[in-house]
């Protein structure tokens, strides 16, 4: 199945559901990571998450920043189907914001008000580990591609060498071959980068890069400025 094809599925399935929020442990890490950076960028923000699933991050966001400041959002999704949710979760919230579909790889995903859109935060949240490994990198090229000159691009996600990632990469082994549901079905086709390695490219593209580390989760930080 295909990305696209596996997270509809779990729509559909109720493994994934419609309204579904990330633990208060994984949200205080966003907004720690997130919230300063927006801040010390000032205001008329044009922000924008890749991998939107349904809104919940991009709500999330717009709620946290101070009202006022004019921050324009916007997010893409392969599901159509998540998608749909993220323009209805948005509506009351962020009522300007923008989402469509789209592909992380693909130039056409970032193109919101013209073909050189850029963006002064870009954020994904478990969203490499959705692109075959051997395309990873190119992902984050094509993330890093569209910030500002100002920008900064966020990237959340596990380290596969990590012992979480390693104990996970078994769990979803067993899962998908033997059917002992172990972790979640659509968690099997995810494949935990290196962080190291996307931390080495992005260096040698000229940014600087920091790690930050989850206090309370496996959860780490890649940020570029």
């Amino acid at each position: 199945m295909s990305p696209t094809e596996i997270f509809d599925d779990a729509l559909m399935r109720g493994d994934y559901p419609e309204d579904f929020l990330q633990p208060e442990t994984a949200r205080q890490f966003v907004f720690e990571i997130l919230v300063p950076r927006a801040l010390a960028l000032g205001p008329g923000l044009r922000i924008l998450e890749c991998g939107c699933g349904n809104g919940g991050w991009l709500a999330f966001l717009a709620q946290a920043l101070p009202g006022g400041q004019g921050h324009r959002f916007h997010g893409f999704d392969i599901s159509t189907r998540m998608v749909a949710l993220a323009g209805q979760r948005l509506r009351p919230i962020v009522p300007g914001a923008r989402v469509h579909v789209g592909d992380v790889l693909e130039d056409g995903a970032y193109v919101f008000d013209g073909p050189d859109d850029r963006f002064d935060l870009i954020f994904a949240y478990d969203v490499v580990q959705q692109v075959p490994r051997a395309r990873q990198v190119a992902a984050c090229d094509a993330m890093i591609s569209r910030l500002s000159p100002r920008g900064v691009l966020v990237i959340f996600d596990q380290d596969r060498h990590s012992l979480h990632g390693m104990r996970m990469g078994f769990r979803k082994f067993v899962t998908r071959f033997t059917g002992l549901p172990l972790v979640p079905r659509y968690f099997c086709a995810a494949r935990y980068p290196s962080i190291g390695s996307l931390q080495r490219t992005i260096v040698a593209s000229g940014r600087t890069v920091e790690i930050r580390r989850s206090a309370s989760s496996p959860k780490l930080a890649l940020v570029a400025s």
